[in-house]
């Protein structure tokens, strides 16, 4: 499939659709479990576009990116010190799409790799040896983040605000808010491929899932709850109910009430909210 003949789902796809098309530098901007990097890895699997995605966040160092020298037995029985290239040259050479995973968490040092890529027509010198690679042809650069405050008022932990210049270095930086309650049961639909078939139960069990997660979203939006409701979180719920011991009520409590924090559960909706549902009340 070529990129015109792709139907995007969502306004986030479309922009990933123009972004591979043009060549332009996009950067998602959203709430945890949103799909921003599943609108990448959806689009490039259905393109067929070889895709790497780098948590920024946590233990990644320069080496990770870049390479490292190991030790392997060469012909002879001999150890031979060999270089071994990291994600980012790969992709490189490659032509592969690399997804910069929760960038405003990474440290300023491994942000800096990537300033001469998000250029017009950048190349990436290698300091070690002075090597500059010109990036493929089908090479792409996509990131995400999560913003500084979430749509209830919590700040996000780990991230730091982006400097104006890396900012300005992207091409385009959009918002990927939650989907709405008619998009999430498309998206839901769509994980189990074109050729799925669906019992008249599974789908109001769909339309059930996909109505809670809105309900709580509201919640959330509020300033009500802290704990957000994902796309992750509607497909972990809707395969739980599908099994044969589990129920709404449940499904729920497993997969999601049990995560909540001890002062969601005191809040006065929330608790009416979780007392509903132990009592099997219908409350979307």
């Amino acid at each position: 499939m070529n990129i015109d003949e792709y139907k995007p789902q969502r306004y986030a796809e479309q922009e990933v659709c123009y972004a591979l098309k043009h060549n332009k530098h996009l950067l998602l901007v959203g709430e945890t479990g949103s799909g921003k990097t599943a609108s990448v890895m959806r689009v490039a699997r259905a393109l067929d576009w070889p895709c790497a995605r780098l948590n920024m966040d946590g233990g990644l160092v320069r080496e990770d990116l870049i390479g490292r020298f190991t030790l392997r037995a060469g012909q002879n029985g001999e150890t031979v010190s060999v270089f071994e290239e990291g994600l980012l040259l790969r992709a490189l050479r490659e032509g592969h799409i690399l997804i910069l995973d929760e960038v405003n968490a990474a440290a300023p040092e491994l942000l800096f790799l990537f300033q001469n890529l998000l250029e017009e027509g950048g190349q990436f010198v290698l300091s070690d040896t002075g090597e500059r690679i010109t990036p493929h042809e089908r090479f792409r650069i996509f990131g995400t983040m999560n913003p500084p405050i979430s749509d209830s008022g919590t700040v996000y932990a780990g991230v730091r605000e982006l400097s104006p210049a890396f900012k300005n270095r992207w091409d385009r930086i959009i918002y990927v808010g939650y989907p709405s309650q008619a998009a999430e049961l498309e998206i839901l639909k769509g994980r189990y491929g074109a050729d799925a078939v669906f019992t008249p139960q599974h789908l109001a069990t769909m339309q059930q899932v996909c109505a809670f997660a809105a309900k709580w979203r509201a919640l959330y939006k509020a300033g009500m709850a802290t704990t957000p409701f994902t796309i992750r979180d509607t497909i972990r719920m809707f395969e739980d109910i599908c099994q044969p011991v589990s129920t709404f009520a449940k499904a729920i409590e497993g997969c999601f009430i049990n995560r909540l924090t001890a002062e969601e559960l005191a809040t006065p909706s929330i608790k009416q909210l979780c007392a509903q549902l132990k009592e099997g009340v219908n409350v979307v």
